[in-house]
């Protein structure tokens, strides 16, 4: 079983509608500016838009679980730091 988390995401994305909400509301953290970049380059995704190519890399990554992270103002900074060096 492989965990994966992301801050303050409740669920795995499974709809192309989550990624794309999911992109503008957490657009902060730029951790959707890094999987585009990444999945840009990735070729064993046919799609050609990059929301269609992140929805198929996370559909199969087999998430089994989603970890909340506390969303207090100092945690947060916390989480920031640690997104902006993961």
């Amino acid at each position: 079983m492989r965990i994966d988390f992301h801050c303050h995401i409740f669920h795995a994305f499974n709809t192309r509608r989550m990624v794309e909400a999911g992109s503008v509301i957490f657009n902060e953290y730029e951790f959707y500016k890094r999987i585009s970049d990444k999945l840009g380059k990735i070729k064993s995704a046919e799609a050609s838009n990059i929301m269609d190519k992140t929805l198929f890399h996370l559909n199969n990554a087999n998430i089994a679980k989603v970890v909340l992270l506390p969303i207090n103002k100092k945690e947060n900074e916390e989480v920031k730091n640690w997104v902006k060096f993961s």
